[in-house]
Order: structure tokens, then sequence, then C-alpha cells
């Protein structure tokens, strides 16, 4: 109900068709007319989805080891303060 008033829709099976063709792995199942056996399509498509998921899975991770070299900046820093001399100025009056 729309407004007070019952709506009446028609299936647009072209631009459906269209979409499916526009999306990557998508699938057109016309179930407007007739019977369709829904355990034969869910096995279908999880079927051809894990095979897809398989091939997506290869991905490379780098192993980042940047934490030494800024542990031994802070050592060297660290060394540093403890060793400079530190310059007085003496104020002659």
């Amino acid at each position: 109900m729309y407004k007070g008033q019952e709506v009446w829709t028609k299936l647009g099976a072209d631009t459906l068709r269209k979409m499916v063709n526009a999306t990557p792995g998508g699938k057109y199942l016309n179930v407007a007319t007739g019977t369709i056996d829904l355990g034969e399509v869910y096995t279908t498509l999880i079927s051809s989805a894990e095979k897809m998921e398989l091939k997506s899975e290869t991905i490379k991770r780098y192993e980042e080891k940047f934490q030494i070299f800024i542990f031994i900046a802070i050592i060297l820093l660290f060394i540093e303060f403890i060793t400079s001399e530190k310059v007085r100025e003496v104020k002659v009056e």
C-alpha cells in the first residue's frame, strides 16, 4: 500500500538481465514461471562461489621489521644524551 492505494508492479526481466550481465559472477534465475528446485540452485551457486573464493584468497603479506631500527636509534640517542658534554657559558662581570 502506498498512500492508501494498492500498488501493482511488473517484472522487468530485461533490466534484471542487464544488471546481471554487468555484474561479475551474477546469476539471473527466472523463478516467476514454473517450478524450480531450490536445493539444486543453492548447491550450484554455493559450489561455484567456493571456487571463486579459493582463487581470490592468495595475498602477499609482508612482515614489518622497522621496530629493530627504531629501538637501535633510541638506544643511540640515549647513549649520546648520557655521554655528551654540556657546555656552560660563564658570564664575566
